[in-house]
């Protein structure tokens, strides 16, 4: 698939509903046409996910996405920390090995549920712009802003983001 293009986004399919899907899409033609959209997610909720990164493998073509997920915020006695539904994210990932055509269950990658909200030092904080993947030879690397604390190392507890890193 060498010369392949691929599109990865995030489509709220009915406008306003909060519902979003990661989709990737991509062309053999240069971008003159694109393939149907593949959703990525494989949740079955109404919550969104979001900030959606791609990594193709340089060595073997396989396709990587990660991005924030707020499938397990349920409200109260959910992930979430502040009670409200859809607010509270985890890392989700997944990966292709038929050029985009299908892709595997996801994986939860984070350990904890991050809310941006809770950033002291810039609630308005776009915490999806430190994140990333990358991957080499079947060996993948998810980056992203985490304010869980789920590792009881983060200086600020969970009021400020640090970056976190996974090897999956």
């Amino acid at each position: 698939r060498r010369g392949r293009l691929y599109c990865a986004y995030a489509d709220e399919v009915i406008d306003e509903s909060n519902n979003s899907d990661i989709l990737v899409r991509f062309s053999d033609d240069n971008g003159t046409n694109w393939s149907q959209p593949v959703r990525v997610n494989d949740d079955t909720g109404i919550n969104s996910q979001f900030f959606q990164d791609i990594s193709v493998d340089p060595v073997t073509g396989n396709v990587f996405l990660s991005w924030y997920d707020a499938r397990n915020d349920i409200g109260p006695g959910g992930i979430n920390s502040d009670g409200l539904v859809n607010t509270d994210v985890q890392v989700f990932m997944s990966g292709s090995i038929d050029g985009g055509l299908t892709f595997a269950p996801n994986q939860l990658v984070s350990a904890g549920a991050s809310n941006q909200v809770r950033d002291v030092n810039d609630p308005g904080n776009d915490f999806g712009d430190y994140a990333g993947v990358a991957a080499y030879n079947n060996v993948v690397y998810v980056v992203w802003a985490d304010n869980s604390n789920s590792t009881a190392d983060n200086p600020g507890g969970n009021a400020t983001f640090e970056v976190y890193t996974s090897r999956v």
